[in-house]
């Protein structure tokens, strides 16, 4: 799979930049040796490793007698310095970091903030990721960084219209080679400090705007994806995540939960349904088909109907056919843990 020139102009730009900026400014970093030499001390300085030769020669491409050489130049320019107890001017058991090398270590990393955002700080902050196995959460956590970086989830374009999203996320999800089912229902949040308890979607819980309903994905028949939280973030919580990821737990109200690193617990619920769900997802079935041909453009994604990886087994016949509109009521008196099926 081929990925897009104009997708790989940043990093590799970006890149580039470091690099002259590294090469310009650090000592000796003019050479391959010195260059891997400067980024090994300071990730062993920031991973708490001790500065030794043997630390700092291994998993690179250098000969011992290259790193210690490299390591008297940058004890020569005052970067390094021998720890005291070993009383030697070559580079002894443990060395030490100087201010001037901790100074350009800084310089270093404000330049990298500058061209690149932390991806995975970034991504802590705004999701949280409860998958049932590990390809799954990665997958996950890949297609949010995807639509994050297309502006997706934010709330003033498509994070708090959730059946906009769940369809966003099914179309790219089957993109990928996954098995993707759009769901209705209703997201409930748990405040363990107080007790509160607030339902997005649920019935005659809304304020003016929204509709009493809620929409998700199911990929795979294990795993729940929600990025269209953003009424969370509006009316509930503003510092509440932009995307949270479960295990679905099908043939009971309850079709995922998870717990949050506050002791809040969330839940999707479909015991109710908005009445209008087909009509819903039915508004926004081609600008969701439009948005995932511009994330297949720009991402290098085959086109669907290609063959994919994930898949082992074609969806269930009955999942392949229209729901009618009584099928998204509330189940009969007696059948409330009945399955209700995932909507297209």
């Amino acid at each position: 799979m081929s990925m897009p020139i104009g997708r790989m102009a940043p990093h590799l730009q970006g890149a580039a930049e470091i690099r002259r900026w590294t090469v310009k400014n650090i000592p000796f970093a003019d050479t391959m040796v010195g260059y891997d030499l400067f980024m090994k001390i300071g990730n062993d300085l920031v991973t708490g490793i001790p500065l030794t030769p043997d630390n700092l020669a291994r998993d690179l491409p250098h000969t011992g007698r290259q790193i210690r050489l490299q390591l008297m130049k940058l004890i020569q320019a005052g970067l390094l310095v021998p720890q005291a107890a070993s009383g030697r001017s070559a580079p002894g058991k443990v060395l030490l970091a100087t201010t001037r090398l901790l100074g350009l270590l800084e310089a270093y990393a404000e330049v990298s903030d500058h061209v690149y955002a932390l991806r995975k700080n970034l991504r802590r902050q705004q999701l949280l990721v409860q998958a049932p196995d590990t390809e799954l959460g990665h997958f996950a956590e890949l297609m949010y960084d995807h639509f994050l970086d297309l502006g997706w989830v934010y709330l003033h374009n498509y994070g708090a219209i959730c059946f906009l999203m769940a369809t966003l996320v099914r179309n790219v999800a089957r993109l990928h080679g996954y098995r993707a089912e759009t769901m209705s229902g209703y997201v409930e949040v748990f405040r363990a400090s107080d007790g509160h308890l607030f339902k997005l979607g649920g019935q005659a819980e809304y304020t003016p705007g929204q509709i009493a309903g809620h929409a998700f994905c199911v990929v795979n028949e294990s795993m729940i994806v929600d990025f269209g939280l953003g009424n969370l973030r509006r009316y509930y919580d503003r510092h509440f995540q932009w995307g949270l990821v479960g295990t679905h737990r099908p043939l009971t109200p309850v079709q995922g939960g998870l717990v949050l690193p506050s002791g809040d617990t969330v839940a999707w619920k479909n015991d109710w349904c908005y009445p209008d769900t087909v009509a819903e997802f039915a508004k926004f079935k081609n600008l969701a088909a439009s948005l995932a041909e511009q994330y297949r453009q720009h991402f290098g994604v085959p086109a669907l109907g290609a063959p994919g990886p994930h898949v082992s087994a074609p969806p269930a016949a009955a999942d392949s056919e229209a729901l009618p509109l009584d099928a998204l009521g509330p189940p009969p008196p007696g059948a409330s843990g009945a399955a209700r099926p995932a909507l297209r």
